[in-house]
């Protein structure tokens, strides 16, 4: 694992001035729980594909992205990646840590500079019995996590791969994506085949799909960025309606 850096290397932000306080899991909760919270977490910076922790080692807490993103995949056998999902400022990771004597199911790296809180198991459950809503905001993170992870999967298992990399492209750019006029631009620190391992793909079944859609006019590479020309287009590939509004928990 790579070092991490200390607050008297590089400035962390306050935790009482944090502007994704509000939506952020692990931290939300009122006056009482934050004081308990900045007692009992530790921060971090980590670099660009630093690793914070691997899959299979000991799950002995919970992170939480302050800043910055982070990927969650894990290997099969023969050395091909699954991405099971990407953390954003305000989430967390290491929810397995709650279960006895777990372990991590996949690696968790940094895809870009991140600053992290850690907090260690028996910290968090302590954190969770507070009174001022913490524990209903991480139920709402939990139950977020599984609708995401239930739609990735009937993704995965219920449609041809064009549908799979049309549809997950779709929702990056809903998630990531800024219409500049020409087009849905979005961003991120993945390669080709980070991108097809996010619905199971191949790295080559990836690039000669990218490359179709790119023939067709459907999308354009700028380096990592891509542009959605057509995201109807698009749509129309995942042989699906009009995207369904994402659930409300909790209101």
């Amino acid at each position: 694992m790579h070092r991490r850096e200390t607050g008297a290397k590089k400035g962390f932000q306050d935790c009482a001035a944090c502007p994704i306080r509000a939506v952020a899991a692990l931290c939300s909760g009122g006056d009482s729980s934050l004081a308990a919270f900045i007692r009992e977490r530790s921060q971090h910076w980590y670099r660009a594909r630093q690793v914070l922790y691997q899959e299979n080692s000991p799950a002995l807490g919970m992170y939480g992205v302050c800043s910055g993103r982070i990927k969650v995949g894990r290997t099969e056998g023969r050395g091909r990646e699954q991405v099971l999902r990407i953390v954003d400022a305000g989430g967390i990771l290491g929810e397995e840590c709650l279960l006895e004597d777990s372990r991590f199911v996949g690696t968790a790296q940094a895809l870009e500079d991140s600053q992290i809180a850690f907090v260690g198991r028996r910290d968090v459950i302590q954190l969770l019995r507070a009174r001022d809503g913490m524990a209903e905001k991480f139920v709402l993170h939990l139950c977020d996590v599984l609708h995401a992870t239930q739609k990735g999967l009937a993704r995965v298992t219920l449609t041809d791969a064009r549908s799979r990399l049309a549809g997950m492209l779709l929702d990056l750019g809903r998630r990531y994506g800024e219409s500049d006029g020409k087009g849905v631009r979005f961003s991120l620190n993945l390669s080709r085949g980070e991108l097809g391992a996010m619905v199971g793909l191949t790295p080559e079944t990836t690039m000669r799909l990218l490359s179709e859609f790119r023939t067709k006019g459907i999308l354009r590479a700028d380096g990592r960025t891509l542009i959605l020309l057509h995201p109807d287009q698009l749509e129309s590939l995942t042989g699906s309606g009009p995207p369904a509004s994402r659930p409300q928990l909790g209101r």
